[in-house]
């Protein structure tokens, strides 16, 4: 079975109207991220590096893979930021996150909402919607 992650982002200007629009194949599957499948699959407990840089505990029946954060909740859901250095395996967090906000260098961070599960043989998917609104 071969996994893949994809992602589409659609700019839009101040009334709405696309201004860009392009999806890529994600080249950024992480340690932690299949560490966290791992501890869903095997029912064993892993110490797994927050976006803190901390080292926690992670069991399957505290843990899930939440992704429906709500209006200006940056804890957890889809995350943007900035930086140049590469992607390596062991990478944890964004380089530079871009905070919540209204202020220079923040955007404000829409729900975060997952789509029903889609299959469409041979392919099976779902999708993580999050709206980011540059009001600065």
């Amino acid at each position: 079975m071969k996994y893949e992650l994809w992602y589409s982002v659609v700019v839009r200007d101040r009334n709405g109207k696309v201004v860009s629009r392009e999806r890529r194949k994600s080249h950024s599957f992480l340690k932690a991220w299949n560490q966290l499948v791992f501890v869903h699959t095997s029912y064993i407990n892993q110490s797994i590096k927050d976006t803190a840089g901390a080292n926690r505990t992670v069991a399957p029946n505290k843990y899930d893979f939440g992704m429906d954060a709500g209006a200006n909740v940056t804890t957890y859901g889809i995350r943007v930021g900035t930086g140049n250095t590469p992607v390596a395996i062991d990478d944890f967090a964004l380089e530079i996150p871009i905070a919540n906000g209204v202020g220079v260098g923040q955007m404000s961070h829409l729900a975060c909402t997952v789509d029903g599960f889609i299959v469409a043989a041979p392919s099976c998917s779902f999708l993580v919607h999050r709206a980011f609104e540059n009001n600065s």
